[in-house]
């Protein structure tokens, strides 16, 4: 009776102190897992003042915006109540949708209100994405790219800043600008920063702010909590390698089935591995190398990618001879071209081309410079089939290159073997790709 009286008087004080015990105290129901006390562990590090920068990668699913979006904002409101949290996710209805859970937590909630009797809302302002205590601190709520000017963070929360569907090196690229030119400067002085995301891209935020600080010791420098699907050497966790993060919820055979999928993105989005994402869509060793494309049963067509001017800073002209096998679903080039050369010697060879295959298609991307070149290449020679191809809504480099990735592995890419071989499959690396028109 003693022990279980101390344990009823002193667990209020712990969970008004330790993030750790607020989180069961407020929602008895939330299975804390070994992976959630770590992520809370470093979490009460930031509310303590003792990590400013604090960035985790974690697969899908597996709790991460419970502990980060809703449960510790609102602990930090508690303990701060005069500071200000800004919180940021892909999309502004989502990023919403956190706020009405943390406004809901500190306006109705009675533990919290018997942990944190003093912190109350202000009546004047209780806008979903943008609602203020009488404390003077306040929650703002925001999308990724939307505005944030006039307002001040004490504390920057960040969850999965990524859209699945918009991983292109554009929509990278906007979201670094984007945290670069207006969240990171919404930063109070001493302002800390939580970025919870899974990884996609060696160049999604977490990617870039970690470079930076690789590359500056004057750049914000992130203390970094990585936890694989799976685990590998040296595991956070302790875990035996191969064993799972959560495997109550997901169990090893579970994240293996992702694998048998797709193992690129098993690596990036599961192993937290973009790095081998990368490596791992083009694996050159991956390629099936053969002395002649087979002619059978396959339809064929001419790909493009045009860039005239010949001198060496000009971009390469290249083409190949694109095949498709419906049943097999093998994808095969040969025929590869590369060269530096101007419009003229461009249209001269083409049109060669076109005469001597004239039962096969000329596929050129739907661009400026292509549509003035097919308009030419009309009155060259009749009856050719040229075709123009639009790029998919998200559809850049990238985006197309998955067709291949996805068949890699599975041994369903052919390339002829010639002097340009390597160097065709190395820039298709470095996302080169002509349209494939399947």
């Amino acid at each position: 009776m003693v022990a279980r009286a101390v344990v009823l008087l002193t667990r209020p004080a712990l969970a008004r102190k330790s993030f750790a015990h607020f989180v069961p105290a407020t929602m008895p129901s939330y299975q804390m897992a070994l992976h959630h006390e770590l992520i809370a562990g470093a979490l009460q590090l930031v509310e303590d003042g003792i990590i400013r920068f604090l960035a985790i990668s974690i697969p899908p699913r597996h709790g991460k915006s419970e502990l980060v979006s809703v449960r510790f904002p609102a602990f930090y409101l508690g303990r701060h109540p005069d500071e200000d949290v800004i919180h940021v996710s892909y999309g502004s209805d989502l990023s919403n949708d956190f706020s009405r859970r943390v406004r809901a937590l500190v306006r109705d909630d009675l533990m919290f209100r018997m942990l944190f009797p003093g912190v109350e809302l202000d009546p004047e302002r209780q806008r979903v994405n943008d609602w203020r205590l009488v404390n003077g601190g306040g929650f703002r709520s925001v999308g990724t790219g939307g505005g944030v000017s006039g307002h001040g963070a004490n504390l920057l929360v960040i969850d999965d800043p990524h859209k699945e569907g918009e991983i292109t090196p554009t929509n990278l690229q906007q979201v670094y600008d984007w945290y670069t030119s207006a969240a990171r400067l919404r930063l109070m002085p001493g302002g800390k920063v939580v970025l919870c995301m899974t990884r996609w891209d060696l160049l999604d935020l977490e990617g870039r702010v970690l470079r930076a600080a690789n590359e500056s010791a004057e750049a914000d420098q992130w203390w970094v909590l990585t936890l694989p699907g799976l685990a590998g050497e040296d595991d956070p966790m302790g875990r035996a390698p191969g064993e799972a993060l959560w495997p109550e919820w997901y169990t090893r055979e579970d994240l293996l089935a992702i694998k048998a999928l797709s193992e690129a993105h098993f690596e990036a989005l599961i192993q937290q591995n973009p790095r081998a994402f990368a490596l791992m869509m083009f694996d050159e060793n991956a390629w099936r190398r053969v002395d002649a494309v087979d002619e059978g049963g396959r339809r064929f067509a001419w790909c493009f990618d045009l860039a005239l001017g010949e001198t060496e800073a000009s971009d390469y002209t290249a083409w190949a001879r694109a095949s498709y096998d419906e049943v097999s679903g093998v994808i095969a080039f040969g025929r590869l071209f590369r060269e530096r050369l101007t419009w003229p010697e461009a249209r001269a060879r083409i049109v060669e081309l076109m005469r001597l295959h004239p039962d096969e298609d000329f596929v050129f991307p739907r661009h400026i410079l292509e549509q003035m070149a097919v308009q030419e290449l009309r009155y060259e020679v009749d009856g050719a089939r040229l075709r123009q191809v639009v790029f998919p809504t998200h559809g850049d480099k990238r985006s197309r290159a998955q067709v291949l990735a996805d068949r890699l592995p599975k041994g369903k890419v052919v390339i002829e073997e010639g002097p340009l071989t390597q160097v065709w499959i190395i820039p298709i690396r470095g996302l080169w790709l002509p349209i494939i028109p399947l």
